[in-house]
């Protein structure tokens, strides 16, 4: 026999000809991989970065978009990755101990968890772009101009039910954006501040309509949808009289939506202790022109400031210490709304235009009532959720891959207690990917 051939059968058939050792390989397969893993957090600790620069500089841009997101598909997924990390981890003990059998279904039942976490990941990457949401200057929030005053964005915005492309004019990006915020940020049960305003700035935008025609359009594919009903019925809950009225002309204010809470309704006739619906507030017209521009004279609210950064009702407003308001623009606008309605004395304890409190409440201001600087950037928190989210998904896919290797091994009886390194390395992989997850998940989904 050739020294060559000696040195390929110096021990298990396993034993790659380069390690003396069984344990000397393990040992190199796990020192490789944590390298390799260490390599990864480096990689996402830039996104990361990038993420905490950006929030701390701009807090209100995350406080508006991440209301695109849905908690509920994002917290689904952390939870199939989560025990698709436990049938991993129960893979490798199987494989230690030699059971072939359990090893199998372990391997299958954690690609069926990536297979789910990918599903749910499509249904929200497709909602968003059902809405213009790319990443890149795709995106219905990317600046129509430069700094210099040159277009920026000359891409087209779909409109779903519509035949044609319209080309993005600020116009059309206007109006466009209202129907989003009513279609994802209301219905994810936001509450829009300044209402009244609001209300009449998506009246304005013919945003109603447009979800009017856009329930038609599902209904004749068959899908029923009722965006228009669910939406004018929260502004009704609010008090907006145009909306209570909209609401009994169309099967009265209450319906599906109050059977739809549990609340009986009986001609609007309430006794004393049920439940009332509530009403606009006496002589609600008489009060200010309700315009979309933003713009308000702080100089008339000097001793006004809001207490909360999360609320703005008129029950927060209180004197400052001392110096300036501060305020910006769409703080300033509630503000102002607030005050032309009684003021904070008058409503020191109730919120202005019938709204609820807003101290527990989840709430958005507008597009339009942003400032300029917030408007501008808007994208830049999209463009982060996709790259993040994309890459972690990236992630998951050659993840499967390494498993679907090892499964393939596994099948043959590749495994055995004294040889099982494969299973613990893509295993070891398998973990840091769901770790990386743990973290985007509280960081995009539950911003408060």
């Amino acid at each position: 026999m050739s020294d060559h051939d000696t040195h390929d059968h110096h021990g298990p058939e396993y034993l790659a000809h380069h390690f003396d050792t069984p344990e000397q390989q393990f040992e190199s397969g796990k020192l490789g991989m944590w390298l390799f893993l260490v390599t990864e957090v480096m990689m996402f600790g830039g996104l990361f970065c990038a993420y905490a620069l950006y929030r701390a500089n701009h807090p209100d841009i995350f406080a508006y978009a991440h209301g695109f997101l849905d908690w509920k598909m994002g917290g689904i997924n952390t939870a199939i990755l989560l025990a698709s990390s436990f049938t991993m981890a129960l893979g490798v003990r199987a494989a230690q101990l030699g059971q072939k059998g359990f090893l199998i279904l372990l391997l299958v039942l954690t690609l069926a968890g990536g297979f789910g976490f990918l599903v749910i990941k499509y249904f929200e990457y497709t909602s968003k772009f059902a809405e213009n949401i790319w990443p890149g200057t795709s995106n219905l929030y990317y600046p129509i101009t430069d700094a210099n005053g040159k277009p920026a964005n000359t891409n087209k915005i779909i409109i779903e039910g519509e035949e044609e492309q319209l080309t993005i004019t600020r116009e059309a990006q206007l109006n466009e954006i209202a129907v989003v915020e009513l279609k994802k940020l209301m219905h994810h049960g936001y509450t829009p501040h300044p209402v009244q305003a609001t209300y009449d700035l998506y009246k304005k935008r013919g945003a109603f309509e447009e979800l009017a025609e856009y329930d038609a359009y599902k209904r004749k594919k068959g899908k029923e949808s009722h965006y228009q009903e669910h939406i004018m019925h929260m502004f009704a809950d609010a008090g907006i009289a145009d909306a209570i009225a909209w609401a009994e002309a169309n099967g009265g204010h209450g319906g599906d939506h109050d059977k739809d809470k549990g609340h009986a309704k009986d001609d609007h006739d309430h006794k004393d202790g049920d439940h009332a619906e509530p009403k606009p507030k006496e002589n609600h017209n008489d009060g200010p022109a309700y315009a979309a521009d933003p713009a308000i004279d702080t100089a008339t609210l000097v001793g006004l400031i809001p207490v909360s950064s999360t609320s703005a009702g008129a029950s927060n407003i209180k004197p400052p210490a001392a110096g300036a308001t501060g305020l910006v623009d769409s703080q300033a606008h509630a503000v102002a709304l607030a005050d032309d309605h009684g003021g904070h004395d008058a409503h020191a304890n109730a919120p202005p235009l019938g709204m609820p409190d807003f101290s527990h409440a989840k709430y958005y201001i507008p597009y339009e009532f942003q400032p300029k600087s917030v408007q501008d950037r808007i994208h830049l928190f999209f463009q982060i959720y996709f790259m993040a989210t994309g890459l972690h998904a990236l992630h998951v896919i050659i993840g499967m891959g390494c498993i679907t290797w090892v499964l393939g091994k596994a099948m043959a009886g590749a495994f055995s207690p004294e040889y099982n390194v494969p299973v613990d390395i893509v295993g070891l992989y398998w973990h840091i990917v769901d770790l990386i997850w743990i973290f985007l998940f509280p960081l995009l989904y539950l911003i408060h």
